[in-house]
């Protein structure tokens, strides 16, 4: 068994794969397997990581028709066989000294998840951001080693992206990735979260994240009404665990600004559509917010955003219901007349 199992999957990133693949198999820690799915790319992708498979007996490719990020983790998961287990985008790339910063400290605190932090880096600008996943909620706990019952009102503040974090291979074997939808690590984290109950942050980054403006997630397409289906997902886990009326406020609160932030984002384009799924969303879940909700409990901002998508006609309504209200000042300003009047006339 290797120490740990590396999962890259690969689609059309010929212009960044093999920067990806030299920060990998250049690693201080070796003892790897690196396990690269091709999602049925259709550039040189799969020329490169046959390259690299020759010269270097540690990688692995497999190939698949085109399925998704969340298909191709899940191919890399099954046949993977570390003690264990990183993820990577291809477009990404990690410290020299990332995986053995990351086994050893997994090792000395018995750890069944490490969180570090990621740097992004600007595809176009070159600029990077070093606090992008900050999360000082987590050091101001003052324990090294937690579970999530340590941080539970901070719980939807942990940056939910794998690429912040190192798994144990043991509590991943009966986890997956959905498929064919983005955000597919939001439900993967909390399905995650739970079952670690030895966690450990690393106030350090590790990983470079690459920000392009043709990515999924920044291109802003009809995908983004994928998040409906997802906290569909999430809320399913919470309620199968159990915890669902424990978080339920918090999770609602969650949803809307997930909700609200992408609307913000996507193409005008499919502003429409996009709006007409969340308000449904929202209205079938009005019965339950108005009769069991704990009203107290949820931000006012959240109010403004779930009652507006409800009650709006159509997306630019929505956005006009959003905006500030200007303050009316009509009745200040009669009052300001009178008294200018009775000064005249005393004058």
């Amino acid at each position: 068994m290797v120490k740990i199992s590396v999962v890259i999957p690969v689609y059309n990133v010929e212009k960044y794969l093999e920067q990806c693949l030299d920060s990998v198999t250049t690693q201080s820690f070796d003892d790897i397997e690196i396990i690269c799915v091709n999602d049925g790319s259709t550039d040189e992708s799969l020329n490169i990581l046959k390259q690299y498979e020759i010269k270097d007996c540690r990688v692995k490719v497999i190939s698949q028709e085109n399925r998704g990020v969340g298909a191709a983790r899940n191919a890399g998961i099954k046949i993977s066989s570390g003690e264990y287990i990183y993820f990577i985008d291809a477009d990404d790339y990690l410290e020299l000294t990332g995986l053995e910063e990351m086994y050893d400290l997994s090792q000395q605190m018995d750890l069944d998840l490490l969180i570090f932090k990621l740097v992004t880096f600007d595809d176009e600008t070159g600029e990077r951001n070093y606090n992008y996943s900050d999360m000082p909620f987590l050091l101001d706990i003052g324990k090294e080693v937690v579970s999530y019952t340590d941080f539970k009102k901070d719980l939807f503040k942990v940056d939910v992206t794998v690429y912040t974090k190192f798994f144990r291979k043991e509590l991943v074997e009966d986890k997956r990735f959905l498929e064919g939808l983005i955000f597919e690590d939001n439900a993967f984290y909390f399905d995650y979260i739970f079952d670690a109950a030895r966690i450990h942050f690393y106030d350090k980054c590790l990983h470079y994240r690459t920000i392009r403006k043709n990515s999924l997630i920044t291109a802003a397409s009809r995908n983004h009404t994928n998040l409906i289906e997802v906290y569909e997902n999430i809320y399913q886990k919470f309620k199968d665990r159990g915890l669902y009326e424990e978080f339920r406020e918090s999770l609602f609160m969650r949803k809307v600004d997930s909700f609200h932030y992408r609307f913000t984002l996507i193409n005008p384009k499919y502003k429409n559509e996009y709006y007409s799924l969340m308000k449904s969303d929202f209205t079938a879940q009005k019965d339950e917010y108005e009769r069991e909700f704990d009203l107290e409990k949820i931000d006012k901002r959240t109010k403004r955003i779930f009652s507006a998508a409800i009650e709006s006609d159509n997306y630019v309504e929505f956005e006009d219901n959003l905006k500030p209200k200007k303050k009316d000042n009509s009745s200040s300003n009669a009052k300001l007349i009178k008294i200018l009047k009775k000064f005249k006339r005393k004058s």
